[in-house]
């Protein structure tokens, strides 16, 4: 079986629901995930999760030493920039692992070797173009990919150096490099990325490929049942619950609330802000009313007065750069 290893440089508190994070990582003894980070919060973190403890500063210094021009790292958050170098700065921790990847904790995994099956691991270089979840192969080729130098695309030297988030991690840019110069990429496992312009669920356009799994006015309510997610939908107008299994749900900027104690961390049930208990007598009329459509998008607001803040008025935040 091929190896796997998440790396995340986290810095601060880590959010609410993070043990029902780590309960589906302990759900996937075969991956492991290495956080660095100055929180000393205690938690139970299962044998998967090894952490590391150091400053914000001290790692700042390091990934300074490793680079022989000036790189720009003020916050926490422009670590986001680095990600695709992760396997490369951190390489004496992943060296014996065949994959290695960067992945974010505002979300809740599933059986990750259901979809990250040894044959699509024996035939790709890349599974995931996103920021959220991306798993790179532990190759030389593909450990300074990021190098790369071409006029066409944004560099990692223009990245790292500038006080801008350039999201360098993303599809549209690391992600477009390696997807027009021939490296393999396999992105079409099923994942839930939630839209946080809606206070309901429904999924982000990220791409054509993506959005064709899902009907896009449905009514979403998720599913954990001892390590395995699943999204229960419910299409407008049917009373028949659709159940289909999915590698993780993305929560991006919501805030959520925990309605369980921790011996129902194996089984309950996600809608709204919520992680509730598991209802027995789940009907689509249940679903439908945990996930009403509505044109309520409070997430959106407090999302875009935060982006004002930061782009427009530079209220201590973080300014993007601008993709053409």
């Amino acid at each position: 079986m091929k190896s796997i290893a998440f790396i995340i440089p986290y810095f601060g508190k880590f959010n609410n629901y993070f043990n029902l994070w780590l309960n589906s990582c302990a759900n996937n003894p075969s991956v492991d995930w290495l956080i660095f980070t100055d929180c000393t919060d205690k938690y139970e973190y299962p044998n998967n999760v090894k952490i590391e403890y150091i400053t914000f500063d001290k790692l700042r210094e390091y990934i300074q030493s490793l680079y022989d021009f000036r790189i720009s790292l003020e916050t926490p958050y422009k670590l986001c920039d680095f990600k695709p170098a992760y396997g490369d700065i951190f390489y004496k921790y992943i060296k014996d692992y065949d994959f290695w990847g960067y992945c974010d904790t505002d979300l809740i995994w599933g059986d990750l070797r259901e979809f990250f099956t040894e044959e699509i691991l024996s035939k790709y270089e890349k599974i995931g173009i996103w920021g959220h979840c991306c798993l790179i192969r532990n190759s030389e080729k593909m450990r300074v990919t990021y190098k790369y130098e071409d006029k066409n695309y944004v560099t990692y030297k223009e990245a790292f150096s500038s006080d801008l988030s350039f999201c360098f991690d993303e599809a549209f840019a690391f992600g477009r490099y390696c997807k027009e110069s021939g490296i393999s990429i396999f992105n079409n496992y099923t994942f839930f990325d939630i839209d946080y312009r809606h206070d309901d669920y429904r999924i982000s356009k990220l791409d054509q490929d993506y959005i064709q799994k899902f009907n896009v006015q449905a009514h979403n309510v998720f599913e954990y049942n001892h390590g395995k997610l699943f999204l229960l939908s419910v299409n407008v107008g049917s009373n028949t619950i659709l159940r289909k299994e999915i590698s993780y749900v993305h929560f991006q900027k919501r805030k959520m609330n925990i309605n369980i104690q921790k011996e129902e961390y194996q089984l309950f049930l996600v809608y709204g802000d919520t992680f509730d208990h598991y209802q027995n007598i789940l009907n689509a009329e249940l679903v439908k009313e945990m996930d009403r459509k509505s044109w309520k998008r409070k997430i959106f607001y407090d999302v875009l007065w935060r982006k004002i803040k930061a782009e427009y008025l530079h209220f201590d935040g973080v300014r993007y750069y601008k993709y053409k």
